[in-house]
């Protein structure tokens, strides 16, 4: 005879699982057939939706195993690429011990770029797999900017050899994602990309404009500036190169940060942006940071005035022109339904701007 609770409809079963936490919510499951079924899409969705992995070879295998079961891998729509910050253990805990260990063992071997192939070979397979996947987040556990992995070089490379290993994962598995990002679901999940992480080959490049062919929304939080790599020519055109990969933009975030004595590098990002094929489809733009000069910032908006209505602009240095004058530009724009100015620097010495959109 079938319990209370077998028979009550879906909707009711719902409402008292949203009530469990996760060991309830498993013992429930398995209480009898009925609920076990009856609870499966709600049991997919909660838990396998929005998956999250490592670069630990345990946490990837984990990951294969999940693409490797029938239910499972169709319910992956976003997947979450992180590494944990290490821990201080003011008393000895084997298992903290052990993932710190862990932890400290991934950064040595990405930063050299050991056995690249360790981490793109099962990354690849998984996303083959996970057949819904549409988003890649990566970020760091623990890193409220400044990003406390930009302190030493080792850790410079790592987020960019990390950076590199996942872009080549996606381009080995040929996987179409409509979002990628670098940062969290807050200011302490992020990862600080070095400029020169974008240097990639022309071929890698059309690759990536396959793999990023459906991409509606990119986030990327760049380091414009670091003490030990000098600059070579045409630097920054390898950041617009990688943007401009995903043509059927929607949604552009970036995110500029600076490292190291040479100021102003971001001026050069922002005319190489300016210089890029229209992105027919780019409604919003976001900045956080950096700095550009109003005529770089007026021709990539106007450049994009059919399709773009939103630009928000946030601590930005302006090198040369005003703010005034920049806004009077934007405000041409029919199209253009939103502006957002936050702490804006430079630009004259008049910062009362007046009424934005």
């Amino acid at each position: 005879m079938a319990s209370y609770i077998e028979q009550l409809p879906v909707e009711l079963i719902g409402l008292v699982i949203s009530c469990l936490d996760s060991v309830d919510y498993g013992s429930l499951r398995l209480a009898s057939k009925h609920i076990h079924s009856t609870t499966l899409d709600d049991f997919l969705r909660t838990f396998f939706a929005e998956f999250t992995t490592l670069l630990t070879p345990a946490a990837l295998q984990r990951t294969v195993d999940v693409s490797s079961h029938e239910l499972l891998a169709g319910s992956v729509r976003v997947l979450h690429i992180t590494h944990r910050r290490m821990r201080v253990l003011h008393q000895f805990d084997s298992q903290e011990h052990q993932r710190n260990q862990s932890a400290a063992e991934v950064v040595e071997r990405i930063s050299q770029n050991l056995r690249p192939e360790s981490v793109i070979g099962p990354l690849a397979y998984a996303l083959r797999r996970c057949y819904n996947i549409n988003s890649i987040c990566f970020y760091l556990e623990g890193c409220a900017k400044p990003n406390w992995l930009m302190n030493r070089r080792e850790n410079i490379d790592f987020q960019s050899n990390c950076f590199k290993l996942i872009l080549e994962a996606v381009v080995e598995s040929g996987v179409q994602l409509q979002e990628f990002s670098t940062m969290g679901q807050d200011d302490t999940q992020c990862a600080t990309i070095p400029y020169f992480a974008f240097d990639f080959s022309i071929p890698f490049l059309h690759s990536l404009d396959t793999a990023f062919s459906n991409l509606c929304s990119l986030t990327i939080a760049i380091n414009e500036g670091t003490i030990e790599n000098p600059r070579v020519p045409g630097w920054a055109n390898a950041i617009s190169r990688f943007i401009s990969t995903a043509s059927s933009l929607e949604s552009l975030t970036l995110i500029i940060e600076m490292w190291g004595p040479v100021p102003g590098c971001g001026v050069k990002i922002f005319h190489s942006l300016s210089q890029i094929p229209v992105l027919a489809q780019l409604r919003a733009v976001r900045i956080n940071g950096g700095s550009f000069e109003e005529q770089d910032m007026a021709t990539f908006a106007l450049r994009h005035a059919d399709s773009l209505r939103r630009i928000r602009l946030e601590s930005n240095q302006m090198m040369s022109g005003t703010w005034k004058s920049l806004l009077a530009t934007l405000r041409k724009s029919k199209s253009l339904e939103h502006v957002h100015l936050e702490d804006p620097k430079g630009g004259g010495e008049d910062t009362s701007i007046g009424p934005l959109y």
